[in-house]
């Protein structure tokens, strides 16, 4: 087998201390992702949305025990329009973000 080294990395990478955007974060890994799929099943699947929304709405919200959105100040606001998919949704919308707050509560939390 030949292994191929197609990028560079430096050497102290593992021993910074990185800080998150959260908010960039959530656009990035959860939200955008989540927005094109619903888009996608939408016009693939018009039959099976609905129902897709719903039990998708209901995971959600039974992973989390507490509203996130609620305790926040509504810097969250801009995220929850930005997406055109997701808006047709807002339940949908709301229990994702508030689903990835309440994981990323849990990562600093514990403190891996």
């Amino acid at each position: 087998m030949k292994f191929t080294q197609t990028g560079t990395f430096r050497e102290n990478t593992l021993d910074e201390l990185t800080t998150l955007n959260i908010n960039e974060q959530i656009d990035i890994i959860l939200l955008d992702k989540l927005d094109y799929f619903v888009g996608f099943l939408a016009k693939e699947k018009p039959e099976k949305i609905t129902d897709y929304i719903k039990n998708l709405t209901k995971k959600y919200q039974g992973l989390v025990e507490e509203d996130f959105l609620k305790n926040t100040s509504g810097e969250f606001q801009e995220i929850l329009t930005k997406y055109k998919n997701l808006n047709q949704y807002p339940d949908l919308n709301k229990a994702s973000l508030n689903y990835f707050i309440h994981l990323l509560h849990k990562l600093d939390s514990s403190h891996f």
